[in-house]
């Protein structure tokens, strides 16, 4: 009996979570993007709005991006007062979905794309709302610092030995953390 080696089977679009996006999610986005390169803003921007909208109720992570599209798209069109709006729901979500990463990214670019059209204001008041988002995150990652410092786990791992330092561990709850080498529960004194 002669075996065969199967082909390897066509790999399908990654989407969220492993499963490719809906066809009409992503017609729609090619609809938008092109809309957009062709500077058809108005369209363009009620078509990332709705991708938004949607993606936004499902807690998707693309959401604050298509905020951010819709946003730069009213602002192009003229329409001020939504485009910030959009900017601004696009900036809360980043802190919602812990994006801060996506934060620091876009925050001159933007500011300075407000700047450019004349939105002084809107250029401030953006960079303060991104400022305080970051902020916050700083000062929670330093509270969980200072309670992973307070705890009191075995100098070494009960599996594998190594040093444990509750910096470097996951913290499961106020008596678990997880040993950052082997992966196994050590329980705090």
């Amino acid at each position: 009996m002669v075996f065969r080696r199967r082909p390897p089977r066509p790999r399908r679009p990654i989407g969220l979570g492993g499963r490719p996006l809906r066809r009409a999610a992503m017609h729609q986005l090619r609809i938008a993007n092109q809309l957009y390169e062709e500077k058809q803003w108005l369209p363009a921007a009620e078509h990332y709005e709705r991708l938004a909208a949607a993606a936004a109720n499902r807690g998707l992570p693309q959401a604050p991006q298509l905020f951010l599209r819709a946003g730069r798209a009213r602002l192009q069109n003229g329409d001020h007062e939504t485009g910030l709006a959009h900017l601004h729901e696009a900036v809360r979500l980043l802190g919602q979905l812990d994006q801060f990463h996506r934060l620091h990214q876009i925050c001159p670019r933007i500011v300075n794309e407000l700047k450019d059209l004349g939105l002084e204001r809107g250029a401030l008041e953006l960079d303060q709302a991104i400022h305080a988002i970051l902020d916050r995150q700083r000062s929670e990652d330093h509270a969980q610092y200072q309670t992973n410092v307070n705890l009191r786990f075995p100098p070494k791992c009960t599996s594998c030995g190594a040093s444990l330092r509750p910096d470097e561990m996951e913290i499961i709850d106020p008596q678990t953390g997880v040993c950052g080498y082997c992966g196994s529960a050590n329980h705090a004194d």
